[in-house]
């Protein structure tokens, strides 16, 4: 954000990284209780899938409302303080971002369509840390700042994701021999997957809103100790009379 003055740029960045950080937690939380109402339900005899479905649909619709929110919230805060001209070049720059975001989901998204096995949740890992590079790297470039707290979780996801596709090809093959093996291994990419997604996606949030208000209290305290000090305090006129 070049184009923009210097305490603009500052603001943007503490507003994005708080909504991106509200974003990430809300989202981990929402998968954290998804999992936990899933598992409740399949130790039942009978598992109501109506149910389940309109339940995740449910908590689907709260996570994207909360990220849409969030990042509105922080785009508006932020606009409203621009001058005509930073006003004009923020919204080409976001536009271009945006483009490459929609992009770059769809193309990390694309390879779970060609897999269909036990290794299906375990790619989750390789499309979600692909779309947090994606983030990273079109923010790093289009606005020249960097949340490393997005890097972090991105390598960490395909850290993740490289560890889990060789302990299932080293200890069932390419092929799995038996259907017993297809079951634990489907229940491992899973609980793998899921547990990667809720551990790194609620730390890495809990991470950004910690820094985003310890950002906001250094601004604060910039603030304070730039503004002069105030006179020093003269003795009281009827001090001054009784002397």
């Amino acid at each position: 954000m070049r184009y923009a003055r210097e305490h603009i740029r500052r603001y943007w960045a503490f507003s994005y990284r708080r909504a991106l950080g509200i974003s990430m937690l809300t989202f981990a939380i929402a998968l954290a209780i998804g999992m936990t109402f899933t598992a409740v339900l399949s130790s039942f005899f009978y598992t109501n899938y109506a149910a389940e479905f309109v339940f995740w649909l449910l908590l689907i619709f709260v996570t994207t409302l909360v990220l849409v929110v969030s990042m509105v919230s922080a785009h508006i805060s932020t606009v409203r303080y621009m001058n005509e001209y930073e006003h004009r070049m923020h919204s080409k720059y976001t536009g271009a971002w945006l483009v490459v975001l929609v992009i770059g989901v769809f193309a990390f998204f694309l390879p779970i369509l060609f897999f269909n096995n036990y290794i299906e949740p375990i790619i989750f890992l390789f499309s979600f840390g692909g779309i947090l590079w994606v983030f990273y790297i079109s923010v790093a470039m289009i606005f020249k700042h960097k949340y490393h707290e997005i890097a972090f979780s991105a390598a960490a996801l395909w850290a993740i994701f490289a560890i889990g596709i060789f302990t299932v090809y080293s200890s069932s093959g390419l092929y799995a021999a038996s259907l017993q093996q297809i079951t634990n291994m489907a229940r491992f990419s899973l609980f793998l997957s899921m547990m990667s997604l809720i551990t790194i996606f609620g730390v890495t949030g809990m991470a950004l809103v910690f820094n985003s208000s310890n950002s906001f209290v250094s601004e604060i305290k910039y603030l304070m100790d730039a503004m002069p000090e105030p006179p020093a305090r003269t003795s009281h006129p009827r001090s001054s009379r009784r002397k």
